[in-house]
């Protein structure tokens, strides 16, 4: 018989972010929080979605470490798409212990993407979140999506949101400057009146900087890798785990060679499995098609699915 794993115990470890945690950084309220281990630096890094910070006043709120107004009313400064801090001390059983955040001259925590963010009726792009990230040979690349509204009419969920285009920054510096890897873009459409929209939202200077890059959406569509995290195989692979847009999708996988990372074309996906269980991978835009017209079956933990973390646990072996 097949031995079976299960979790038998969970704690609370410590509250990682807000006030007496993160305020010198001007970090207040956050989403999310990717681990990524930086071998190179020997650090951890946590990839924070949309940031804020209490507007001027509503530092007075706070009592006995938690806020005690409105929320949505009381934190709108300084509103940042994707941030990351960084610890050094990995034992977290005495507490979590910040070494510091990815920060601007001021010191307090910086955007790593730039987003078109309008309060306007058209919402092009309303944030750029990251989604996890995974460093190879001293290069930390992170995964981020690029939002177009919250707007779940028109995905026809409730818990659904549009997404432009994946993307990827990558720092060759420990994260004190990053840059855009244009090839790697993961597109939600190519059709359609945002179009063009998403191409110069993936390769323009409203993304990172001028780069030259000529993108031709038709052979990057993957809507199913429309939210995307990555991991080291420890195989010579480096893994990517996505879904649609939202919670309501299962979850695909993909997987690339180590040093051929920044190649779109090399990426090959998980369509399916041989009668014997074999998986098969098919590789570049035939693959991302074939993942599409094969669902259900090409998921790997079924739908609905919100964000991934993954790791290899040396104990299972998986």
């Amino acid at each position: 018989m097949k031995k079976k794993h299960s979790i038998c115990a969970l704690r609370m470890v410590d509250d990682i972010t807000g006030y007496g945690h993160t305020q010198q950084w001007d970090v207040w309220a956050t989403d999310l929080g990717h681990p990524v281990y930086s071998p190179s630096q020997q650090r951890m890094y946590f990839l924070f979605g949309d940031t804020f910070s209490p507007e001027k006043g509503e530092e007075t709120k706070i009592v006995d470490n938690k806020y005690c107004g409105d929320i949505h009313a009381g934190f709108r400064r300084n509103w940042r798409g994707t941030i990351a801090g960084y610890i050094t001390d990995f034992d977290v059983s005495n507490g979590f212990k910040w070494a510091g955040f990815l920060s601007d001259k001021e010191g307090n925590a910086r955007a790593l993407i730039d987003s078109y963010h309008t309060k306007s009726g058209k919402h092009f792009e309303n944030t750029k979140i990251a989604q996890g990230g995974v460093e190879v040979d001293g290069t930390l690349y992170v995964f981020y999506e690029s939002i177009r509204d919250w707007d779940s009419i028109n995905t026809g969920f409730g818990r659904s949101w549009r997404v432009n285009y994946m993307g990827v920054i990558k720092s060759t510096d420990g994260g004190d400057s990053f840059e855009r890897v244009y090839d790697l873009t993961w597109a939600e459409s190519d059709q359609g009146e945002y179009v063009d929209l998403i191409k110069r939202l993936a390769t323009e200077d409203i993304d990172m900087k001028p780069s030259g890059y000529d993108l031709d959406l038709s052979t990057h569509v993957g809507p199913a890798f429309a939210q995307t995290n990555a991991i080291d195989g420890k195989d010579g692979y480096i893994y990517i785990y996505g879904r649609r847009g939202g919670r309501q999708s299962g979850i695909k996988v993909g997987r690339v060679k180590r040093e051929k990372i920044e190649i779109f074309a090399e990426y090959e996906y998980l369509t399916g499995y041989e009668k014997n269980g074999e998986p098969i991978w098919v590789k570049g835009q035939e693959g991302l098609r074939l993942v599409h017209e094969n669902e259900p079956e090409s998921n790997i933990v079924k739908a609905p699915c919100s964000n991934t973390s993954v790791h290899y646990n040396s104990y299972l072996q998986k």
